[in-house]
């Protein structure tokens, strides 16, 4: 986790009058990275080595080896990129 990335597991339901409190957890699989203020949504997945980006904001699970990067979001494969000589011997996007 890279400086004010934020791992927000609970929101509200702003379709419900009382604006009820909900929490679901996120969970980060290993080699995984999200870079500086990064926002990820409650219930979120991220599969092995998946990297979000800086500023990022990751609404939906992630499969393994994933790159999700900008606002609005796109994504590409980590293991694609490193195999093609895209990426430093280390695997860090």
């Amino acid at each position: 986790m890279s400086q004010r990335a934020s791992l927000c597991t609970a929101t509200h339901d702003f379709r419900d009058e009382s604006f009820t409190l909900f929490a679901r957890p996120i969970v980060v699989g290993r080699k995984g990275w999200a870079a500086a203020e990064a926002f990820i949504d409650p219930g979120v997945v991220r599969g092995e080595g998946a990297a979000v980006g800086a500023r990022t904001v990751l609404m939906q699970s992630m499969p393994p080896w994933l790159v999700v990067v900008g606002n609005p979001a796109r994504s590409g494969s980590r293991r694609e990129a490193k195999l093609a000589g895209r990426l430093p011997a280390g695997g860090t996007v």
